[in-house]
């Protein structure tokens, strides 16, 4: 195994396209690494690697959490099988055009909010008439496996610079069951993906033909998947099992054990899959709010309510202590304004923009509160003026900012 970090050797992206796997690794470069390091590729192979040698050979990934550095150590076999499956499941090239648009759920948000947002202000009839249209594609492509939203809507489509894509896949965090179902209306092929680094690095996907909006899809081949003391709603730790879960994390024996156990991985991801095998993702076991009523709360659950107001950047849902005895909490929203709408408030409003952005986000929460079960709903809204700490994958640490805001 590679032992420094001045051993690092990455992946150039852009050779990935036109260069075999085997000859990638034997072109690499390796140079140090100096600064903030969200991920690279750690390669073990030697020179002169041969096809075949390739499965037998380790990797490492190393990946920052929490200012953290952690290697996962993986090989290429998992590499192979994940490719494998990638070609498999989609074919994501086309001569001329791009095809294939994946991202983290943040940006597909910010995306169909803005092009909604521009729709409704060109008038309320036409955004109504688009809705509605949009309603009818949906339930064509769905129901009766016909496309007519490309064609349809390839107007707005142009405006995404998605008019020439196919496919679009969502991975790293959970998305909207509104932000899929709209994409997929609009005539694109909207999916998303489920898996982690240490799968090497997925194991579900949403099938083209049969999704489901909410559900991140059916486990690929050769995946095992249990669902780990379930609740009363089926709602479990998830464990997977497979030839792309990793062998360890590197040099750490203590955090391996901890989650991998007779080759069923820990995933720290709480959900449940129904009878036709879709998994369903509820939330982060480590973030879990506990109420006043002994119910369970995933702040997940309630920040994909927020994902298409525009007026908001970003949002943090965290529990926060009503009762020290028995350690309830109450549910509480940070929220950091979007930078446009701040700056359309301070220009209309001047010196009484702050309170006016405040009485806004006290109003949206007051929607959504609407939408949700009581237990579920916001009883605390603390409005930020500095961005929410995130990752490289545009998630909130959530960590790092129930700290920073802590009472």
């Amino acid at each position: 195994y590679i032992t420094g970090m001045d051993e690092i050797t990455t992946m150039p992206t852009a050779q990935l396209m036109d260069t075999s796997v085997i000859d990638l690794i034997n072109e690499v470069q390796m140079y140090y690494t100096e600064g903030d390091i969200s991920s690279a590729a750690l390669f073990n192979f030697g020179s002169n690697l041969k096809a075949g040698d390739f499965k037998k050979k380790d990797v490492a990934y190393i990946y920052k959490y929490d200012n953290t550095l952690i290697g996962v150590n993986i090989t290429g076999e998992n590499l192979l099988k994940y490719m494998e499956w990638s070609a498999s499941y989609y074919n994501i090239y086309k001569d001329g055009d791009v095809t294939m648009f994946l991202a983290v759920p943040m940006l597909f948000n910010k995306m169909i909010a803005a092009l909604m947002n521009g729709v409704k202000e060109k008038g309320i009839v036409l955004y109504g008439i688009i809705r509605f249209m949009m309603g009818v594609s949906g339930v064509l492509k769905k129901i009766f496996k016909v496309n007519v939203g490309k064609k349809m809507f390839g107007f707005l489509l142009k405006k995404l610079s998605l008019d020439t894509n196919r496919i679009c896949i969502s991975g790293g965090g959970p998305l909207p069951a509104s932000t899929f179902k709209m994409f997929n209306q609009l005539g694109i092929d909207f999916v998303q993906g489920y898996g982690l680094t240490e799968t090497s690095p997925i194991t579900h996907l949403n099938p083209v033909e049969a999704y489901i909006e909410s559900s991140v899809g059916k486990k690929l081949p050769q995946t095992e998947v249990k669902i780990m003391n379930p609740d009363a709603e089926g709602n479990g730790i998830i464990y997977i099992k497979g030839p792309m879960v990793m062998q360890g994390y590197y040099n750490n024996p203590e955090a391996t054990a901890e989650v991998l156990e007779d080759g069923w991985l820990n995933t720290g991801d709480v959900g449940y899959q129904d009878a036709q095998g879709y998994l369903y993702l509820t939330g982060r076991a480590k973030n879990l709010i506990v109420t006043e009523g002994g119910k369970n709360v995933f702040p997940e659950e309630i920040e994909d309510h927020f994902q298409l107001y525009t007026e908001i950047d970003t949002i943090c849902v965290i529990g926060y202590l009503v009762d020290k005895k028995n350690k309830s909490e109450g549910i509480r929203a940070l929220i950091y304004p979007a930078e446009k709408y701040r700056d359309e408030m301070a220009k209309e409003h001047g010196d009484s923009a702050k309170a006016k952005i405040e009485e806004r986000m006290q109003q949206i929460v007051s929607e959504v509160n609407k939408e949700l079960q009581s237990y579920k709903k916001i009883t605390r809204v603390t409005v930020v003026e500095e961005p929410l700490e995130m990752t490289s994958t545009k998630k909130v640490k959530r960590f790092v900012v129930a700290q920073k805001y802590k009472d």
